[in-house]
């Protein structure tokens, strides 16, 4: 990594208190309400910053030092979308000092702004969001891929959604979104039906809950020939606990008749009621819930949360549905991050132009 152009005469060596301004930023950004996600990418970046200024005092860098290191994440590959973020954290960081009188004003404010090329968002097809959502295993995989589909909702908003903020007669579900702003989306019917099943009856708590787990630890026998079984599973307060259970004695004549009467005992007995106790399902298995489904699907691309959220938005577009009511239903502050899908929507008609007009694949 560059030492980076630091001038002689100023501050440095100062890790510990630059470490102090930004454990403070941290907390002030979790009383502003900000995400546990975008707390840490702002984290992230101003480490990245601090390391690279090389315990130079936060109170006397220039905006000469952040167009180095800006220059330098270039340098190694970083997108130009990524550099804008880098450099939005650092600016809040630095709107954060200047609040709390640590520096007169933001030298962040003098480096201009880069160009920003953004990509199209990948949008699946009708046919393969359906091939998708069929490939599910589960009904509870299932009803989470129809709920994507039919919302557009983020990921975060998924594993948060409340079983009471759902009214399934009203085709309704209220989600908490970026910053703790709460919205109202439609659920299609599938959908709704999908959640009715799979709730069976539940009025409160996590829509969507993780499945407990189960490790087999096996059998072993004591001096006495007592065979008792034991295994782990989700405790309470959700760590994993060993728990175990007196099988017989010289009834069972072997290794295989202990491990059959264990596995009897686990299927009438899958887990305590307090181990049971239902915890929201994480970012990670739904993630993984997608890579499965489409592979069973077949399709050859990866498929990624975003990726149904941005098909659904897509796809109303395509079918007249008024941008300001999308920008509404994906939760978007502004309508220009919605104009994308007017691109998208663009593509697929010139597309579809040229596979269906009779001058399509023509050069005229």
């Amino acid at each position: 990594m560059p030492t980076g152009k630091l001038r002689e005469g100023r501050k440095m060596q100062c890790e510990e208190e630059n470490a102090a301004h930004l454990t403070e930023f941290v907390k002030d950004l979790r009383v502003a309400g900000r995400s546990e996600h975008t707390i840490l990418a702002y984290q992230i970046a101003i480490q990245d910053f601090l390391k690279f200024t090389l315990g130079l005092d936060v109170r006397q860098v220039t905006h000469k030092d952040i167009r180095e290191w800006l220059h330098w994440l270039h340098a190694q590959g970083m997108s130009s979308q990524t550099l804008s973020q880098r450099k939005y954290a650092l600016a809040s960081f630095y709107q954060f000092l200047t609040r709390t009188d640590e520096v007169r004003d933001s030298p962040v404010r003098l480096v201009a702004n880069r160009k920003i090329v953004r990509k199209l968002p990948h949008v699946m097809s009708v046919s393969d969001v359906d091939r998708l959502i069929a490939a599910a295993k589960t009904l509870r995989d299932n009803t989470i891929l129809e709920v994507m589909y039919a919302t557009g909702c983020r990921i975060s908003e998924i594993t948060g959604l409340l079983v009471e903020n759902l009214d399934l007669d009203a085709r309704i579900a209220r989600v908490t979104g970026k910053g703790d702003k709460q919205r109202m989306v439609p659920l299609t019917g599938r959908a709704a039906e999908s959640l009715r099943t799979y709730l069976e009856g539940r009025t409160k708590g996590f829509a969507f809950v993780a499945e407990p787990t189960v490790q087999f630890g096996g059998v072993s026998r004591d001096k006495w020939g007592t065979w008792r079984g034991f295994w782990r599973e989700d405790g309470a307060d959700s760590k994993r606990v060993m728990r175990s259970v007196r099988l017989g004695d010289y009834e069972l004549a072997t290794r295989e008749k202990a491990e059959e009467a264990l596995n009897r005992h686990l299927a009438k007995n899958p887990l305590s009621p307090r181990a049971r106790r239902e915890k929201a399902i994480d970012a990670h298995t739904i993630r993984s819930i997608l890579d499965a489904a489409a592979r069973r699907a077949g399709l050859n691309y990866h498929v990624h949360p975003h990726m149904l959220r941005h098909s659904c938005a897509s796809h109303l577009l395509e079918r007249g549905v008024d941008l300001r009511l999308i920008q509404t239903l994906l939760g978007h502050e502004s309508i220009s991050t919605t104009t994308i899908y007017t691109h998208v929507s663009t593509l697929h008609l010139r597309e579809t132009i040229g596979k269906c007009h009779p001058h399509g694949g023509q050069n005229e």
